[in-house]
């Protein structure tokens, strides 16, 4: 009777065991699993954004807002400014409801956190919006802290606003 306890025992522990193997192969394999999910939504956003930003760039109001750059005492006329915006919180819905839920900023702090969203830099906002480029950073560094209650440089602005 002894015996015949020992070895149920011991095909219960063999029993765990092989359940404890199986678990931990399956929750290797529910890793590996959200592993390449995480890495196909990863490349579908990315192909996503590339989408999103080649509309942008091929739209006719972003070929005008170039045209300014090259004409530097053309500036954008409030339709332009319009068909920009509106352009923008088709492509980027969200971001532009976080610039514009904001009561801390203003017309000008919007236009140039769209601006850095659309990947210009200092200079050409400075030249978009004909205000001078020292102008366009401190209120780049002002815009981090409105944006995010810290102190931070334009270029950590440029930065977060990039990531968004």
């Amino acid at each position: 009777m002894r015996h015949k306890q020992k070895e149920i025992e011991r095909k219960d522990i063999k029993q765990n065991s092989t359940l404890e193997e199986k678990d931990y192969q399956i929750k290797q394999l529910n890793d590996t699993i959200k592993r390449l999910n995480d890495d196909r939504k990863s490349e579908d956003l990315t192909d996503c954004l590339a989408n999103i930003n080649q509309r942008l760039f091929n739209s006719k109001i972003y070929t005008e807002v170039l045209g300014t750059l090259n004409d530097q005492k053309k500036e954008i006329s409030a339709e332009q400014w319009k068909d920009l915006e509106l352009m923008f919180s088709k492509e980027h819905p969200k971001y532009y409801a976080m610039i514009n839920a904001s009561d801390k900023l203003n017309i000008t702090d919007r236009r140039i956190c769209m601006l850095i969203r659309l990947g210009f830099k200092p200079k050409n906002i400075s030249s978009i919006m004909g205000i001078d480029k020292s102008n366009v950073s401190n209120t780049r560094s002002r815009l981090y802290k409105k944006l995010f209650g810290e102190e931070g440089t334009g270029k950590d602005l440029d930065s977060r606003l990039l990531s968004i």
